[in-house]
């Protein structure tokens, strides 16, 4: 929310989705999830949203999300570009996992245009599609009490 806020973008437009999804990672863990919140992002110049689930593992691009991105990754020389962008030094994290700004060129003006990105993962099932601001969500969801403010 800090990074959204540094860019001018109406937080208040953040918006949170009911979904049924489980997701499986390495080991046999799984999480399933019920809700996730839509925020904005810009990579490689292009505009979208995405969909943030829950839970303590970072969040994570898939193999379905770097085709739709046309993300080239060349892990010998460190490497990366996105569709005709020229190669540039990835980025490495603590853990020399590769990271990917969601906000790097991102400006509140884009979003009075139609999003070029869509990065959403398909539910498996019981997904209405309505959006609903954060006060209708918590009231569903009771993540936050009334000592806690999530958007400062």
């Amino acid at each position: 929310m800090l990074k959204l806020k540094e860019t001018d973008y109406d937080i208040t437009e953040v918006k949170f989705m009911r979904c049924k999804r489980t997701f499986y990672f390495g080991g046999d863990a799984s999480l399933e999830c019920t809700w996730t919140v839509r925020l904005p992002l810009c990579i490689g110049g292009k505009y979208g949203y995405m969909c943030l689930l829950p839970g303590e593992t970072p969040m994570l691009l898939g193999r379905p999300i770097m085709e739709s991105l046309g993300l080239v990754l060349d892990c010998r020389s460190r490497m990366i570009k996105l569709d005709d962008m020229p190669w540039q030094h990835a980025v490495a994290g603590a853990h020399r996992e590769y990271l990917i700004s969601s906000l790097n060129e991102f400006d509140s003006s884009m979003c009075q245009f139609p999003p070029a990105l869509k990065l959403v993962v398909p539910a498996d099932g019981g997904v209405s599609g309505e959006l609903m601001d954060f006060a209708t969500f918590n009231k569903e969801v009771k993540l936050f009490d009334s000592r806690d403010n999530p958007r400062e």
